[in-house]
């Protein structure tokens, strides 16, 4: 039994309570037409709890911080796979494949089969464009026609995916360019701001 096919159990059971969930877990970043920055933001905070939630950590680990951002960071790279292949999903279709690969490491991670977690994390996000490259490339065929016609019906220009806006990023670091980066930084600067101020207000 490969990897792939070794979290479907654990999926199985979380399915009832993912369901339950879904209400409350909106996906901010899908909001094709929001500022990019405040997506990227939205996203980045939906994947470390996506992290938290569905891959096993000791209690009191103190290096479970560092780790959750090198995970996120790895599935950005898994993204940035999919845009050079063209495949922009977004939505609740990408954020199916994030859970997918988490659920898989997380259902091997119960079963034992983990020894060291940071190779195998590592090896199932890299492999996983390639080893789902037909279903990929079929949803993101099904996606596009969809929602072409439903946007272009009601005149409106879709707006970039979120495989777009972190590929974008992506290639900010690499080039060291100051755009995209330099908003999420300056967005995230003036949430800390506002909330410094309101947790000064009782004392004014």
């Amino acid at each position: 039994m490969n990897t792939f096919e070794s979290f479907l159990d654990a999926r199985d059971a979380r399915k009832k309570a993912d369901a339950e969930d879904a209400p409350k877990a909106r996906l901010d970043w899908a909001l094709v037409h929001a500022d990019p920055a405040e997506r990227l933001m939205a996203f980045d905070h939906w994947v470390r709890e996506q992290i938290e939630r569905r891959l096993v950590w000791q209690p009191n680990d103190a290096n479970k911080e560092r780790c959750v951002y090198q995970c996120r960071v790895e599935l950005e790279h898994m993204l940035t796979q999919l845009y050079s292949r063209g495949w922009l999903l977004d939505g609740q279709r990408l954020a199916r494949h994030v859970t997918t690969i988490l659920d898989a490491v997380g259902a091997a991670q119960r079963a034992g089969k983990v020894r060291d977690f940071w190779p195998y994390f590592k090896a199932a996000v890299t492999r996983y464009v390639g080893t789902n490259a037909e279903e990929l490339q079929a949803e993101n065929k099904r996606a596009g026609n969809l929602m072409a016609g439903v946007l272009g019906g009601l005149g409106i220009m879709k707006g970039n995916s979120m495989v777009e806006l972190i590929a974008t990023r992506r290639s900010e670091i690499v080039e060291e360019k100051k755009t995209l980066r330099e908003q999420v930084s300056a967005a995230r600067a003036e949430k800390a701001a506002c909330k410094r101020d309101a947790d000064q207000l009782p004392l004014l």
